[in-house]
């Protein structure tokens, strides 16, 4: 920008100085071909061209240019750091066109190799979807008996309530307190004991049932 303020002015100045010239040169061309009286009336309107005026006009020329100068000069190192900083977004904006591009381009063929192939697509998705439909079923009657199952081993603590009171009434009937605490302890080490083996069982039996229906949907 600047550059071309300073190219600017100096072909401004450059167009002033040679109208002015040639003003000069057709002044004094039509003061010696002229009459006396008409040539001395000439003469003192308009100054003669002298090589002190286009001296003067060419210093003016080089003073206004040295003003531009000192101008380009004091931002010329501002306006280069700001083009090499150009410079390096525009690299940094082609780059990454480029990988937008690349990109692009290898969605295009994968896009084009799914098209390609979007009939066997479907029908896999179809087969696959029946497969989990199959093998969602049969996970839902796994946890069907499952949860009978569970019900089942409930059952056997449906008589707890019973056994507490009958230990209670019994612990009320005996005279000696350590004998009943004994009593206590051996049934509470009972029911103790049979929770365990139900919860084990549990654990027995439901990877069981669960693997058998997986190996069946499997197999269909």
């Amino acid at each position: 920008m600047v550059q071309q303020m300073v190219q600017g002015s100096v072909d401004k100045m450059k167009a002033e100085l040679v109208a002015y010239i040639d003003k000069k040169f057709e002044i004094a061309a039509l003061t010696s071909d002229s009459s006396g009286a008409s040539n001395t009336e000439e003469t003192e309107d308009s100054d003669p061209i002298t090589l002190s005026m286009i001296m003067l006009q060419i210093a003016a020329i080089f003073e206004k240019f040295g003003h531009y100068d000192e101008i380009y000069r004091t931002y010329g190192i501002e306006a280069d750091a700001f083009q090499d900083e150009c410079n390096e977004v525009l690299d940094l904006m082609r780059y990454q066109v480029e990988q937008v591009e690349s990109q692009l381009k290898d969605f295009q063929n994968r896009l084009h190799i799914e098209e390609s192939g979007g009939e066997s697509a479907v029908r896999h998705n179809a087969e696959m979807q029946e497969k989990f439909e199959i093998l969602s079923k049969d996970v839902q009657e796994s946890i069907s008996q499952f949860d009978q199952y569970i019900d089942t081993q409930l059952k056997q603590f449906e008589d707890m309530p019973q056994l507490l009171e009958r230990l209670q009434q019994e612990l009320a009937s005996k005279q000696g307190k350590s004998e009943s605490l004994v009593r206590l302890q051996e049934h509470k080490s009972e029911m103790i004991a049979k929770i365990k083996a139900a919860v084990e069982e549990l654990n027995l039996q439901l990877p069981k049932v669960v693997s058998a229906q997986i190996e069946k949907a499997l197999k269909d």
